[in-house]
């Protein structure tokens, strides 16, 4: 290689290493490369839904969830909800739980498409899955209680789902329930006062002491044997 060539060579791969960066330059690569804004974040719940007319069959979906204030659970708890619901309408229960109770007898939890919860109190909640009502009925088999979800049973999977709760035999609104998720509900008193934050099952007062622990019937027998 003649000397002059590599003279120059020697002197370009010097003036590479040695010569200060152009600031500026690499300021406006970066500005341009990094112009795009970043969405806002998208929190994504995996909610459990059950497969229409396909009992014990389950799928998970995702499904973006929003961060709500107390104060917007609270205008989602009592909007929409009446104050009070005419209980002459309420059908004639008494059958429908000793129909139930058969089947708590024979360690089930489930009558046709009639789906029973024991709650941890001893008390009992029964509901159609086809139908967004539900009864409570205390330890003596009174009924105490009717709870009313918002929406059809195949809608539930959009959240937040409204529950109602109407005392038995006034028919007045005692307490309403919003899930926002498959695993957090609050619920609040008629008024408005936030009663419970809920875990999954596990219920906590507002002062963060125990409420209660809902048990279905399955996991009750289970556990005594």
């Amino acid at each position: 290689m003649p000397s002059s060539l590599w003279i120059r060579l020697v002197a370009g791969l010097s003036g590479f290493f040695i010569a200060p960066p152009d600031w500026a330059r690499l300021s406006a690569l970066r500005a341009r490369c990094c112009r795009a804004t970043v969405p806002a974040l998208l929190l994504l719940t995996v909610v459990f839904l059950s497969i229409p007319g396909a009992y014990g069959q389950q799928a998970f979906v995702l499904r973006t969830e929003k961060r709500y204030t107390l104060e917007d659970l609270r205008a989602l708890a009592l909007d929409e909800a009446d104050q009070s619901v005419d209980t002459g309408s309420w059908p004639l229960l008494d059958p429908y739980l000793k129909e139930n109770k058969l089947a708590i007898a024979q360690g089930e939890n489930k009558v046709g498409t009639r789906i029973l919860t024991v709650l941890a109190d001893g008390s009992y909640y029964v509901r159609d899955e086809n139908s967004s009502e539900g009864y409570q009925y205390n330890q003596q088999g009174r009924l105490v209680s009717k709870v009313i979800l918002s929406g059809s049973p195949e809608d539930r999977g959009d959240y937040p789902i409204r529950g109602s709760y109407y005392a038995y035999p006034s028919g007045r609104l005692t307490m309403v329930e919003v899930r926002i998720n498959f695993e957090n509900a609050y619920t609040f008193t008629a008024d408005g006062a936030l009663l419970t934050r809920c875990k999954l099952e596990t219920c906590y007062k507002a002062d963060g002491s125990p409420w209660t622990t809902r048990k279905i019937l399955r996991e009750r027998k289970s556990a005594s044997r």
